[in-house]
């Protein structure tokens, strides 16, 4: 199966909104997984991991790319498996440390191909 892409179906496309809402352990369990605490005696790590640490739990900017959206693999104009996807590169600005836990509402378009 070749893919097979309408560029111009796809640019400006906006995916639907969604509201997603995670916890501490959520936070916890992305760092772990990204390799946050690999080494349980440096205190730069385990405030990614340890919730009750002096500094108190921290939030790696990289969680907030972790939520998504499954309406990315139906774009119009994009015919391909996704299975097949092989991610080059996304942009995503973080303003502010994130919240430990909270509940958000994500809001996309394609910009680029």
């Amino acid at each position: 199966m070749s893919a097979t892409i309408d560029v111009n179906k796809i640019i400006g496309h906006e995916l639907p909104s969604f509201k997603r809402s995670y916890t501490e352990r959520d936070v916890i369990l992305y760092a772990l997984a990204v390799g946050a605490g690999r080494n349980p005696i440096d205190q730069q790590q385990l405030r990614f991991v340890y919730e009750l640490h002096g500094e108190g739990l921290q939030v790696l900017p990289t969680f907030a790319v972790s939520f998504l959206s499954y309406e990315l693999f139906e774009l119009p104009g994009l015919d391909f498996n996704p299975m097949m996807l092989l991610h080059g590169e996304h942009y995503l600005e973080v303003t502010e440390p994130l919240p430990t836990q909270g509940e958000f509402t994500s809001k996309a378009h394609i910009s680029q191909v």
